[in-house]
């Protein structure tokens, strides 16, 4: 029987996987969404004393409300190494948390989270797929797990992820922008650019969606948009180099095209001959 999903959760701050990374020479950059942030699930009530049958567990107990408060203690230590960008500190706070426990989706799924900053890419994934497997509508494992494979450039694999993710909650913003980000680097501008807007309806201000957008548009000779959404861009993000150099790009574009314009296309026709 599947699981419901359970909404209580601890947001992280933090770039995470959120890094820019150039498909081509020519050098238009994606920017992946941030990760969806570390959880944690309640601490077990105090009357809770029974294990729950073995196949449920895979031979294990959950554990007794004697283990609750220690595990809910390597949790939040975890998340709060998270939060100071101490990875290492974290995966060993989460390895704590899981020993008496290992049924828990969420610290499967921060435990991905804090491997993969880490750089320790195929057990991150290994965890990423155990909350999966525990929870198989957990979206935010799903695109964490296709940022994962997005760094590892396995982009078919990627998308997937993000597909799954988005057949559970349809109107998550940042499955929405690195769905696109992936479409992108395989040049498939045409459906990258409609989950950049999709993204964007859901999230006005969202920055990085507007980037995006704006590269696409660029990449598709769409200029007038493109500088649109670079000025949106930074609007939002009044520093963000890459956007002021992706209009920059952008203006010099327009420039050359409003140039060809005004200049003769054709050669003089010659006179007729009676």
């Amino acid at each position: 029987m599947m699981k419901r999903r359970r909404r209580l959760s601890l947001k992280l701050f933090g770039s995470g996987l959120g890094l820019l990374a150039a498909i081509w020479i020519t050098a238009p950059l994606w920017h992946i969404g941030k990760p969806i942030p570390g959880r944690y699930s309640a601490p077990l009530p105090a009357t809770t004393e029974s294990p729950t049958p073995a196949a449920a567990t895979g031979g294990r107990p959950n554990p007794t409300s004697a283990d609750a408060n220690a595990i809910l203690e390597h949790k939040s230590a975890g998340l709060e190494f998270l939060r100071q960008g101490q990875a290492l500190e974290a995966v060993q706070e989460f390895r704590e948390a899981l020993a008496p426990n290992p049924n828990d989706e969420d610290v499967h799924f921060n435990l991905g989270i804090a491997l993969s900053r880490n750089g320790q890419l195929d057990e991150a994934k290994e965890h990423y797929l155990e909350a999966l497997r525990l929870m198989p509508d957990y979206t935010e494992a799903h695109n964490n797990l296709g940022n994962l494979l997005m760094r590892q450039g396995k982009l078919d694999e990627a998308i997937d992820q993000y597909q799954t993710a988005l057949k559970t909650m349809p109107d998550n913003a940042t499955a929405h922008n690195n769905l696109g980000t992936a479409l992108a680097r395989q040049k498939r501008m045409v459906e990258a650019m409609a989950h950049f807007r999709e993204a964007m309806r859901i999230l006005p201000d969202y920055s990085e969606a507007h980037f995006n957008l704006a590269n696409a548009c660029l990449a598709s000779g769409q200029v007038i948009e493109a500088i649109t959404e670079f000025n949106e861009t930074l609007r939002l993000k009044p520093e963000f180099a890459p956007a002021l150099q992706g209009l920059e790009q952008a203006r010099q574009k327009m420039s050359g095209i409003v140039a060809r314009t005004n200049s003769p296309t054709s050669p003089a026709l010659a006179p007729s001959r009676n």
